[in-house]
């Protein structure tokens, strides 16, 4: 082999070398950065369905205490209309 031939080889492996070392560290840097953002999204994710769902269900409670008033405080006027009243009485048709 000529010297030529050496020198050329010699400065194209070291910069093929170089750059192939820059590609995977880029990629792998990329897959690290990737999953770090995945994680963040799921647990943030993970963080406004609970929020939403304790939301909710805080909220189906509050209407289900004051479905019950009202049902107990229409009961306490039609007992206090039947009392004052008097009997029901049913036609026959």
């Amino acid at each position: 082999m000529k010297v030529r031939t050496k020198i050329v080889a010699l400065s194209v492996s070291g910069a093929a070398a170089t750059a192939m070392l820059i590609i995977g560290l880029v990629v792998a840097r990329k897959t690290f950065i990737t999953d770090q953002i995945l994680a963040i999204m799921n647990q943030q994710a993970e963080s406004s369905a609970t929020v939403a769902a304790n939301d909710t269900y805080l909220m189906l409670k509050d209407e289900h205490e004051n479905g019950k008033k009202k049902v107990a405080s229409d009961l306490q006027l039609a007992k206090r209309l039947l009392e004052d009243g008097g009997a029901i009485y049913l036609d026959d048709i």
